[in-house]
């Protein structure tokens, strides 16, 4: 799944960890690939497909069911990048912290479809925000330790981590959540930066307002290129995942975008997707064996 671009040379990943061997074959020989090669327990490259128009074709309605695939320039290196940033909700984490807390009040589907509603680019990420906050107002303390127990970090999150940091990459998560879960995450992961809202607290309970500036999508951006101009990084050399519309300003400026069971919003402008294989695959799409 990819947003193809002009390419003169190109690898077909395909991830999918034991797809039918006569299926593989068939695909490597429709697109006319010199070669297959294993990638870990991920999948497989096609190696300099001769015929991308036939890709889509070749993969066809026999496809294994949760195949992610990508069209990648065959001369594209891990080495050309020097930044890994993330969003949190819904791309390293598999939840919305937000819809968790919402969880624990009487009725949840409001604040739901606050986030929903944000997530298509149907209301600004800033106004769905303010109010799903505001909505929680009264909660106890409690309830971020329950919800804290609920979020469930990515399959291969780590190993994209330790990759990353192998190759002297910085690692930058950008989060419209909040610091009571975004901290422990960045720590447990070996996060170098952070930016992320912080909840006010009043008497033990959510005050249903945030410390500080709202950190959206545009406040996302502005802090990534800050800290990577001041890295000596260029936007090229930025490695974005993402999921939802306070992404779209940093998977738009990166020089490789991933959505990560991205809305459709996002689908339309990164790079490559991501729906169902572990997030190390990223490595791969980045150039990688």
């Amino acid at each position: 799944m990819v947003n193809p671009a002009p390419m003169t040379a190109c690898h077909l990943v395909l991830f999918h960890p034991e797809p039918p061997k006569a299926w593989l074959e068939s695909v490597a020989h429709a697109t006319g690939a010199r070669g297959i090669e294993r990638l870990g327990n991920l999948g497989f490259r096609l190696n300099h497909v001769a015929n991308m128009g036939a890709v889509a074709e070749a993969l066809g309605p026999n496809q294994p069911e949760r195949l992610d695939w990508a069209l990648i320039p065959a001369d594209r290196q891990t080495s050309d990048f020097r930044m890994l940033v993330c969003d949190m909700d819904g791309t390293l984490i598999v939840n919305e912290c937000v819809d968790e807390l919402a969880g624990l009040l009487p009725d949840p589907a409001h604040v739901r479809e606050l986030t929903a509603a944000a997530m298509r680019g149907e209301m600004s990420v800033e106004e769905s925000l303010r109010r799903r906050i505001e909505a929680l107002s009264g909660l106890p303390e409690r309830a971020l330790r329950v919800v804290a127990e609920r979020l469930h970090v990515r399959p291969g999150a780590d190993r994209l981590m330790r990759r990353a940091h192998l190759a002297g990459w910085p690692i930058v998560l950008l989060t419209g959540g909040f610091s009571v879960f975004a901290q422990p995450i960045a720590r447990s992961l070996g996060v170098d930066h952070v930016l992320c809202n912080t909840l006010d607290m009043i008497d033990g309970r959510l005050a249903g307002t945030f410390s500080g500036n709202l950190v959206d999508g545009s406040a996302k951006a502005r802090a990534l290129f800050a800290l990577a101009t001041g890295l000596g990084i260029r936007p090229d050399q930025i490695v974005a995942l993402g999921d939802g519309a306070n992404d779209l300003e940093t998977l738009s400026a990166a020089g490789l975008s991933i959505g990560i069971e991205p809305k459709p919003l996002i689908a339309e402008i990164v790079d490559a997707q991501l729906w169902h294989t572990p997030l190390d695959a990223v490595w791969h799409i980045a150039g990688g064996n």
